[in-house]
């Protein structure tokens, strides 16, 4: 959710009070209740009024679900160096 799009950005007093955030954590409040899980906004106290994000939920914080790949790879270990290969691929670990 963007309060810096209508229809919210014509409440924009209202979020960018200098001294009260009533209005804005009553809205997040309700926007919680409605399962929105961000909320973007103009700062009020940063001098050039940058952009930021109110996240309402811990999910933000979860690692992306990146989709299954099925790969075979292929290890061989000597005496001084093991190397990983697969279609054309090569990563190799001297030691010793």
């Amino acid at each position: 959710m963007d309060l810096r799009q209508e229809p919210f950005a014509r409440d924009a007093p209202d979020w960018t009070h200098p001294e009260s955030y009533e209005a804005t954590q009553a809205f997040a409040r309700t926007a919680r209740d409605a399962g929105i899980g961000l909320i973007l906004y103009q700062s009020v106290r940063d001098p050039e009024h940058g952009e930021r994000g109110a996240l309402l939920t811990p999910r933000g914080f979860a690692p992306p679900r990146l989709p299954m790949v099925k790969q075979t790879w292929f290890l061989t270990v000597s005496g001084t160096a093991a190397a990983w290969q697969r279609e054309g691929e090569r990563y190799e670990l001297a030691w010793g």
